[in-house]
């Protein structure tokens, strides 16, 4: 009985880490809606701040507004919107699916969403300016964000830029 246990588990594991994703319809009205393209929508990435010192959380608030007269659709879950952070020397510090302190596996799951005229999806992310294995905090200076949303040729960039006494 526990052999077969085990099996199902590691399965589950197998199929929850593929790298196919699972699109499901949850919003009313998806069907009725095309998909947002680049001229429909805005995508923004904004920090909540023009300068992080030590110790405190980044924050950015990601808005995807739909500008245009007609509803749209996108998807949203674990991996949309896709993000990353680059520090000077151009490597990710800290990405979507971001765990202990480096990339790690994501559930591909993700949900078709219907953005109403002139409505807004909004999403905010917080960093603690940590990032590598061990975990420890990253250097000053300036770094680049970069957001974007899974079937959708847009993104939007950001600079943070981050001080030490």
């Amino acid at each position: 009985m526990r052999q077969f246990s085990r099996t199902v588990a590691a399965t589950l594991t197998v199929v929850a880490l593929s790298t196919v994703p699972l699109v499901l319809s949850g919003a009313s009205g998806a069907a009725s809606s095309r998909p947002c393209r680049p001229a429909d929508v805005t995508l923004m990435a904004t920090p909540t701040r023009s300068l992080y010192g030590m110790g405190s959380p980044v924050r950015v608030v990601i808005a995807l507004h739909n500008r245009s007269h007609i509803a749209c659709t996108y998807v949203s879950g674990t991996f949309s919107p896709t993000f990353s952070l680059v520090n000077p020397a151009g490597a990710v510090v800290w990405a979507t699916c971001w765990y202990n302190g480096g990339p790690a596996p994501c559930a591909y799951v993700l949900v078709r969403k219907v953005l109403a005229p002139g409505a807004t999806y909004v999403d905010r992310l917080s960093w603690d300016q940590r990032s590598g294995h061990p975990d420890r905090t990253v250097a000053a200076g300036r770094y680049q964000f970069t957001v974007g949303f899974s079937g959708l040729r847009l993104t939007a960039r950001a600079v943070i830029t981050l001080s030490r006494p």
